[in-house]
């Protein structure tokens, strides 16, 4: 702040006086500036019932801060200064208003008390002048004119009180704020209301700033800090800028924020929703294109479709496509002849088919190449139980042969027990003519039932009752045992279903290996709970007792050129549960060069997709192993 000098003995000047509390002022401005901005604020002023309570309330005394100018108009001998600067005006006194409360019943309205930084000049007084040819009679006014003159600039904070409409209570609306005014109180008063209550007084909202620069640091967190619109990034908008910008916060959840794309050379920036996250409902067949870092691709097609994923943009990419029960043929366009992902073993797989409804395929783009992080088919736990059904994998270790070697068996250890199932060799040892059944005995097909009666010469009959000697012998070439008769010139054996007992063959004993049914998890099977073996005209199916149907068959594949190319035929039998996996590899003895068969995946309940990466044109067979249930 500046300051002025005064010497001994200098004549002294009005503008001495009069600088000095300019440079106050200012300086007092700049320090309100400092303190809260050069926003509007008001300090003190609080809005309170009489005591005792009446329909009057009373503004205790307080000050307004507003940005002026220095002075409009010379302040004394000194010129106008229209600078800006913030300036407070007071309310020194508490200030009274009188209210009424509606005379309608049911009715209310409210009243608006408003503030106003004003300057002005007053304090009119007749002056004393100095009369140089009379010192000691000073002139009365200038000139001694006896006119009296302003002897202060005066900056008070103005108070009004504005009554709005009475209307039912409710829809009662507070008076709008005047032009150049700003919103302190608001009073509600009800019909037949006799007295004021603290209860009936609001702050005005959106009045500005009140108390100290953070207000509840003044104990009244009720009041606001008011903060000047924003022109720079450092700056902390006021909520009207905030609510102009976010339409949400203004209650209009229809508008929403834009921000620009975020971009590798600016990755501070906060990226748009459409950049993470994206979903897509392709209708019909085409192309899947991904902006965003993770897509979701809903098909909403009513029959089976084909998508064609195309290069990312953005490693990193995670694209999930769910599958409906239309089927979603997932195919590749990163480059020609290049496979759709790679699985784990290194197999290639070209095209995808998802054929259940819920059924997935995540794909995360790794710059080159779509590589597969999961396939949600239909998963099959471990099985533990015989009414389970067990996932390939747990078939696969049982029965080698399905894991794609023919070559392979399904050993079986040398029973101990009368309900285990034996091995071959084991049966071979004890039925040396194994392999010469009888199907037909004079005429009668099936099962052969003998009597003495059909005894020739060419078989040998022994009763199967040996009830009375359980334990006869017999020779070599009257071998009997499982009820079986053999005939000397190995004509062939025929079943007595009706003998059970162990008989001695060549010295030596045998009992009849009769296997009951397994009921356990860790007991043999028979042969007929095991499987129950049929043939469709030409494709084999086979149904366990748990309900677990294999079909083994084959299908045709007809390609126009090289490329991806798949087939959807129907099963021999439809499943009558549920379709669980598919697999298979080229039918025939010579399968092409240049092409690969693709893994199969979950079929429906009456058909399975097949599908070919073709090496040139023409047709060609897939031999294929469908389970369900």
């Amino acid at each position: 702040m500046d300051r002025v000098f005064v010497y001994p003995g200098e004549i002294p000047r009005s503008s001495d006086i009069l600088q000095l509390q300019r440079w106050i002022m200012e300086a007092h401005g700049w320090l309100i500036a400092g303190a809260i901005g050069r926003n509007t604020a008001f300090t003190g002023l609080q809005c309170v019932p009489t005591s005792p309570a009446s329909m009057s309330v009373v503004v205790n005394p307080g000050a307004i801060f507003s940005l002026e100018e220095i002075d409009t108009t010379a302040f004394g001998s000194l010129p106008a200064n229209t600078n800006p600067l913030m300036k407070s005006g007071l309310s020194t006194s508490p200030t009274t208003f009188t209210l009424t409360a509606p005379s309608t019943s049911g009715y209310s309205v409210n009243y608006l008390i408003q503030v106003q930084f004003q300057e002005s000049d007053g304090n009119p007084t007749v002056l004393p002048y100095y009369n140089a040819a009379n010192p000691a009679q000073p002139f009365s006014g200038p000139g001694n004119n006896g006119q009296s003159q302003n002897t202060a600039r005066l900056e008070i904070a103005a108070l009004q009180l504005v009554t709005g409409v009475a209307a039912p209570t409710g829809s009662q609306v507070t008076p709008a704020v005047e032009s150049g005014w700003y919103g302190l109180w608001v009073i509600t008063v009800n019909n037949g209301q006799i007295s004021i209550t603290a209860a009936d007084i609001s702050l005005y909202p959106g009045a500005p700033m009140s108390g100290a620069p953070f207000a509840s640091l003044a104990g009244n967190p009720n009041q606001q800090f008011a903060t000047a619109p924003t022109t720079a990034n450092n700056q902390a908008p006021p909520l009207s800028q905030i609510q102009a910008q976010f339409a949400p916060i203004n209650g209009n959840g229809s508008n929403t924020f834009a921000v620009a794309p975020a971009s590798a050379s600016a990755p501070q920036n906060a990226p748009q929703f459409g950049q993470m996250f994206d979903l897509q409902s392709p209708s019909a067949s085409g192309s899947i294109t991904l902006s965003a870092l993770r897509t979701i691709v809903i098909p909403t097609a009513t029959a089976a479709i084909t998508l064609t994923m195309e290069p990312g943009t953005t490693v990193g990419q995670w694209c999930e496509i769910v599958g409906t029960s239309y089927g979603v043929t997932v195919q590749s366009n990163v480059s020609s002849g290049s496979p759709l992902f790679t699985l784990p073993d290194g197999t290639d797989v070209y095209s995808f088919v998802l054929s259940t409804y819920g059924a997935s395929l995540v794909l995360i783009w790794d710059g080159v190449n779509w590589r597969v992080q999961t396939i949600g088919q239909t998963v099959v736990a471990e099985a533990t139980a015989t009414n389970q059904a067990p996932p390939l994998w747990q078939i696969q270790a049982d029965f080698a042969a399905l894991n794609g070697n023919a070559n392979e068996t399904f050993a079986v250890a040398a029973t101990n027990a009368s309900n285990q199932a034996p091995p071959l060799s084991q049966i071979q040892a004890q039925f040396a003519a194994i392999g010469n059944v009888v199907n037909s005995f004079n005429g009668r097909q099936g099962a052969v039932s003998l009597t003495s009666g059909d005894v020739t010469s060419a078989l040998t009959y022994i009763p199967a009752n040996l009830s009375g000697n359980p334990n006869q012998n017999f020779a070599a070439n009257a071998f009997l045992a499982y009820g079986l008769f053999y005939s000397p010139n190995n004509s062939g054996i025929v079943c007595d279903p009706g003998y059970t007992a162990s008989v001695n063959y060549a010295g030596n004993a045998y009992v009849p290996h009769v296997c009951s049914p397994a009921a356990n998890t860790g007991e043999a099977v028979t042969l007929g709970q095991f499987t129950s073996s049929r043939n469709s005209g030409g494709p084999v199916i086979i149904e366990r007792p748990d309900g677990l149907i294999f079909q083994f068959g084959t299908g045709t594949v007809t390609a126009s050129g090289t490329g991806n190319f798949s087939n959807t035929i129907n099963l021999p039998e439809a499943f009558p549960n549920a379709g669980l996996f598919a697999i298979g590899n080229w039918g025939g003895t010579n399968p092409p060069g240049g092409g690969s068969a693709f893994p199969f995946t979950t079929p429906s309940t009456t058909q399975v997709t097949l599908g070919i990466y073709a090496p040139g044109a023409g047709t060609f067979t897939i031999a294929y192993l469908a389970v369900g249930y």
